[in-house]
């Protein structure tokens, strides 16, 4: 990086320094600079996919510095090129040299070698490339796979697909195999240490990645087949807890207006305690689907709730609601009871003091005729009047 620096500042300010450039010599020796940065270009790949795959980001420092680096680069080549000498037999046969050397080296992609290395190189790094790319695709699907709980049809449908991307990956198994062949080779025909140990990098991140791959499939689709079972079994319980609310509801919605006769209420009543032995069966039925949803949500936090969240809450509202009103049919069934009691209490109690007062005032009718002091009959009278009175 401080040698391409130094020499592109050079040569855009020539005559400046202690030294004259070579330009024949650094035309020379633009091949092995070349070679330099397309390594440094390779690993820089090979980092930014291993940071893709850990869902993290190359230090923007770092990335700044190697456009720096290939930005300086690619205009020393063009400098070079474009360079002049005084000698005009010098000056063609330079502007020959670099011409073809730049022809052989410029712009290659960032994961294909240089020119010494074998010819299987290229097309391994492409093989390689390609197949990472394809699984960061099916990770990137599968991170951002979400299906609704409870919802079957939905669940089935990703399961199916899910079966598709597994035959998927198992069919690039074979391309994986011939790929780690093409790495075998290059290991025999590649003698340089720092190309041995990139091939074996980029093998075993190639290996992990579609193992790994592999394995959050299979994880994958054994979720969702517990899921499908779990969505079947809520569903199950929500289709019990409907009916039962449904048959608490017509009961309730079939109750007579209230009785006009103590007999006809304790009928209601009894009637009533059978609504409300119904009300308690959907109650426990909208407990256990409450709990089975509440356990669906925190086992698949990950998926859509919404649609379990709905059904808790409308099924919970409906038992309140006829709850509320077999509440408030009880009461008034009680309060007419009572009511009916109390009347009959006060009137039998009326009735027995009109007979008494009856008896009393007879005896008196019967004894006026017969009375020998008729003012103390008078005020006999007199007396049980004022009784009455009060």
């Amino acid at each position: 990086e401080k040698w391409v620096k130094e020499i592109r500042t050079r040569l855009e300010t020539p005559g400046i320094g202690d030294t004259q450039l070579d330009v024949k010599s650094l035309s020379d020796g633009v091949p092995s600079r070349q070679s330099s940065i397309e390594r440094l270009n390779r690993s820089l790949s090979s980092l930014f996919r291993q940071c893709n795959h850990s869902n993290q980001s190359i230090p923007s420092q770092l990335k700044d510095r190697m456009l720096q680096l290939n930005s300086n680069w690619e205009k020393v080549k063009h400098m070079l090129i474009n360079s002049r000498p005084a000698s005009a037999v010098f000056e063609n046969d330079c502007v020959v040299s670099v011409n073809e050397t730049i022809v052989r080296t410029q712009s290659p992609p960032i994961i294909q070698g240089s020119m010494d290395q074998p010819s299987d190189w290229p097309n391994f790094d492409q093989s390689v490339s390609e197949l990472r790319d394809w699984l960061l695709v099916i990770e990137h699907i599968l991170r951002s796979q979400i299906v609704t709980i409870g919802d079957v049809d939905e669940i089935k449908e990703k399961i199916l697909k899910q079966k598709n991307m597994i035959e998927e990956v198992e069919d690039k198994q074979r391309k994986v195999e011939e790929v780690k062949g093409t790495a075998q080779g290059l290991l025999e025909d590649v003698p340089d240490g720092d190309a041995r140990c990139l091939i074996h990098a980029k093998m075993e991140q190639l290996v992990n990645q579609y193992e790994d791959t592999v394995k959050s499939l299979n994880r994958r689709s054994h979720l969702l087949e517990a899921l499908l079972r779990d969505s079947h079994r809520f569903n199950q319980l929500t289709d019990d807890s409907s009916r039962q609310l449904l048959r608490t509801q017509l009961l309730l919605e079939g109750c007579s207006e209230l009785g006009l006769s103590l007999e006809a209420l304790q009928k209601q009543q009894e009637d009533h305690s059978r609504l409300e032995s119904e009300l308690t069966v959907a109650k426990q039925q909208v407990v256990n689907l409450t709990e089975t949803g509440h356990r669906l949500i925190m086992s698949y936090s990950d998926e859509d709730t919404t649609r379990v969240k709905q059904v808790i809450e409308d099924m919970t509202e409906k038992w309140n609601c006829l709850g509320a009103r077999c509440q408030t049919r009880s009461e008034e069934l009680s309060k007419a009871v009572k009511t009916i009691k109390n009347y009959s209490d006060s009137l039998n109690e009326l009735m027995s003091w009109i007979a008494d007062c009856d008896s009393r005032l007879g005896e008196l009718d019967r004894g006026t005729l017969q009375a020998t002091n008729r003012e103390e009959h008078l005020s006999r009278w007199q007396a049980e009047f004022r009784d009455l009175e009060a």
